[in-house]
């Protein structure tokens, strides 16, 4: 039975399992949305903050939806791979080690091992929290990645179709494109993972193609 979740009536034609899958998404999508509440309170440059919310993620019985350090990088610094079994000083040398180097953000992990979801439902969950604490840390360590800016994972010109997406997803590229610049003068020996610009330099145009699709009522001029 699934803890701290009332099952809902069976409608006809469902499974007791179907039930139970269905009561599972819902907690998942409840503790990923508490720990999005959680990070977004954690102020900017503030290390122990956020350490803090990291070690504090753990928002149902289980802890099943969360994120962790990759085991061989735990292996690597000779920390614990969990943060809440880190000590700040742990931590502290694990934050050091991503802020070399934007990429390192990869050996953040994530789990939704939460019963009753097959394993493609649970990889969905486990990714949820990875990119949040990604996207926490990268803030906190000034980081230049997309995740940091606004901007999701292998997005394209169809992602945003409004205009005032639109706008705002090449203003978030402007400032990951300066930020990267910025970096990149202060680290010379780091090669940054290459990124280009989607939106920027071509909002109009974009929008113009969106207001096209017969899908979409998107506004030609922009805001």
């Amino acid at each position: 039975m699934l803890e701290g979740c009332a099952l809902p009536n069976r409608r006809l034609g469902m499974s007791y399992y179907d039930v139970v899958r269905g009561a599972a998404r819902e907690r998942a999508d409840t503790t990923t949305e508490d720990l999005r509440n959680l990070y977004g309170r954690v102020p900017a440059n503030d290390l122990p903050a956020t350490f803090d919310a990291l070690r504090a993620q753990q928002l149902d019985t289980r802890g099943a939806v969360r994120s962790s350090l990759a085991p061989d990088v735990a292996v690597q610094l000779g920390v614990p791979m969990e943060w809440r079994a880190m000590t700040p000083e742990q931590f502290n040398v694990v934050m050091a080690w991503i802020g070399e180097d934007p990429a390192r953000l990869s050996s953040i992990m994530g789990s939704g091992d939460i019963g009753y979801l097959n394993q493609g439902a649970s990889r969905q969950v486990a990714a949820r929290p990875q990119a949040m604490a990604q996207a926490l840390i990268a803030r906190e360590l000034g980081l230049p990645v997309p995740i940091a800016y606004g901007l999701p994972a292998n997005y394209d010109e169809n992602y945003y179709t409004s205009a005032a997406d639109i706008m705002s997803a090449a203003a978030n590229e402007r400032a990951l494109q300066q930020a990267r610049q910025a970096w990149a003068a202060a680290h010379p020996g780091v090669t940054l993972t290459p990124w280009s610009p989607v939106y920027l330099g071509r909002e109009q145009a974009l929008i113009n193609a969106a207001a096209q699709r017969p899908s979409y009522n998107v506004p030609v001029s922009t805001p």
